[in-house]
């Protein structure tokens, strides 16, 4: 069988169509992260990740770090972009963990409770690398 059967074809076809709309959707955080900077800690990319979560499933995670190099593109490969690289996994694997097929009513409380509290987590979850990167211990990590 050669490789330009129509099936190939078409499947080499629709994975190029995906990973358009994965690259489009990375940029789509971005973009929103960079517009979103006008007002201070508040932003959509918890609620984009989180969306394309409950429809992709385990190929969110492509949106999801193409939004990470297009930040550290923009914003410089520096020490604070090291985070990013872990930091939104657990927002990813808590959808992951819900269940699918909830009440429209339990998930529109469930969804948004789970993005503020990865929110407010966010500084607790970058607070490692910073003390790794830095030398800090335990006592000026916590203190701040």
């Amino acid at each position: 069988m050669s490789l330009s059967t129509p099936n190939n074809r078409a499947t080499r076809l629709a994975r190029i169509r995906e990973l358009c709309i994965f690259a489009m959707l990375g940029t789509l955080m971005f973009c929103s992260k960079i517009v979103m900077e006008l007002l201070p800690n508040l932003h959509i990319i918890g609620a984009l990740m989180m969306v394309y979560t409950i429809v992709f499933r385990k190929k969110a995670l492509i949106p999801l770090y193409v939004f990470v190099f297009i930040t550290g593109v923009y914003g410089g490969f520096a020490p604070w972009w090291v985070p990013y690289l872990y930091i939104w996994l657990p927002l990813w694997g808590l959808t992951m963990l819900l269940p699918r097929n909830m009440p429209t009513l339990v998930a529109c409380i469930v969804y948004p409770a789970v993005c503020s509290v990865h929110g407010f987590a966010y500084g607790t979850l970058y607070a490692p690398a910073q003390a790794i990167m830095f030398g800090f211990d335990f006592k000026t990590t916590v203190r701040g």
